[in-house]
């Protein structure tokens, strides 16, 4: 197995979550640094990057949540 292949299927395991699934940015991170180990080794590596959503937007509280939110942090007493 040739090292793109290698770190191909390392990529894919940890994607799988077999243990702890890792995220996106965090495997590719992973990738970034195995890249330049075999960079520094005179090896050349073509993995695939993991796809990493862009933020958007947090969701926003339903009316049933906010009132519960508004109430667990009154004051005691003021209700």
């Amino acid at each position: 197995m040739g090292a793109g292949a290698a770190a191909t299927v390392w990529r894919k395991h940890l994607m799988s979550g077999v243990g702890r699934k890792a995220s996106p940015a965090s495997i590719n991170q992973a990738l970034a640094a195995v890249t330049l180990l075999y960079a520094q080794a005179v090896l050349r590596i073509d993995a695939e990057r993991a796809h990493v959503p862009k933020s958007g937007e947090p969701d926003a509280l339903s009316h049933l949540q906010q009132g519960a939110v508004e109430r667990a942090s009154a004051p005691l007493g003021s209700a």
